[in-house]
């Protein structure tokens, strides 16, 4: 089985965090399962920041290569929810 993932390892991506606040992290790892039904979940996770005392954890579908491209999705579901 080949699993290809949007992103690597060391790219930058943005999401919006526990807080709501729209920003950019650095993937430190990446975790993947498949489920017995053959759905996959790809998780990526940032670096530990003790400073933070806390890491990013976001599902695939919730990261993004450009902040606009985060941006277009944020106006689009306030549009349309």
């Amino acid at each position: 089985m080949n699993i290809q993932t949007r992103y690597k390892v060391g790219e930058q991506v943005w999401t919006i965090n526990d807080n709501g606040k729209v920003v950019q992290f650095t993937i430190d790892s990446i975790t993947v399962d498949i489920f017995k039904d053959g759905s996959i979940e790809v998780l990526y996770h940032e670096k530990y920041n003790p400073q933070e005392m806390h890491s990013m954890l976001r599902d695939e579908n919730a990261c993004f290569r450009t902040e606009t491209e985060l941006m277009n999705i944020v106006e689009f579901v306030q549009k349309y929810n």
